[in-house]
């Protein structure tokens, strides 16, 4: 991850993430580590190159679309959702 977050900073990258995703690492973390270092994850994520978006209507009916159709997380469905058609073709990346 720390490659990613290094190629966005200087530019050659784009990160999304959706908020969904962004509540699923909190309490993975939460769980697994402490609610302490879930917490500080909050905190850090306004200052990494991550753009995070909150779906809509359509974002949502996108990832359910993308789940029904395959056999993948609710949560990664919604990560699958933030790629735009038109990157389709180049098939970029999606790290979950």
């Amino acid at each position: 991850m720390q490659e990613f977050l290094e190629k966005a900073e200087s530019g050659g990258l784009r990160l999304f993430m959706s908020v969904l995703n962004v509540g699923e690492t909190f309490y993975i973390l939460a769980k697994h580590r402490s609610l302490a270092v879930a917490e500080q994850f909050l905190q850090s994520l306004s200052s990494l190159p991550v753009h995070v978006d909150v779906p809509h209507e359509e974002g949502v009916m996108a990832a359910a679309r993308i789940k029904a159709s395959h056999a993948i997380a609710y949560g990664d469905s919604f990560a699958i959702a933030l790629v735009p058609v038109d990157w389709i073709r180049v098939q970029p990346p999606v790290i979950t």
